[in-house]
């Protein structure tokens, strides 16, 4: 009896889900079956495009600027230095944009992997299409 009812609950599975039906409930001699599908997440959204860039120290040291905040910046172009034992990191623009702002001020020290500033993606590069 257990195999019978197990090969009739397979089939009730695949006809619901064939179906698209959410609920079946079945009866035959005192015996009932149910299926239910439980609903499916909803799809999540996709991630949001990253439009800022956070540029950030490469290394230890006092960081002096070179550009100013609502500047546009191209890639390369020269952000600031960080000086550091008579040695001095030139910090280029990582990408096209706005520079939104700096987050240290000239001739503050900064910190291996701090935040230096946040760039505003330009992209009108890429025909002023958003990715």
């Amino acid at each position: 009896m257990g195999h019978i009812i197990s090969d009739a609950t397979q089939q009730l599975v695949a006809i619901a889900t064939e179906a698209d039906v959410a609920e079946l409930d079945v009866c035959f001699g005192g015996l009932r079956i149910a299926v239910r599908r439980t609903p499916q997440p909803a799809s999540a959204p996709a991630p949001a495009v990253c439009e800022v860039v956070h540029v950030t120290a490469p290394m230890v040291g006092t960081f002096r600027r070179m550009a100013s905040d609502g500047a546009h910046v191209l890639p390369g172009q020269p952000l600031g230095h960080i000086h550091a034992l008579g040695l001095s990191v030139e910090i280029p623009a990582p990408v096209s944009g706005r520079l939104r702002q700096f987050l240290v001020a000239d001739g503050e020290p900064v910190e291996y992997g701090q935040t230096l500033c946040a760039i505003h993606l330009d992209h009108s590069q890429t025909g002023g299409a958003k990715p």
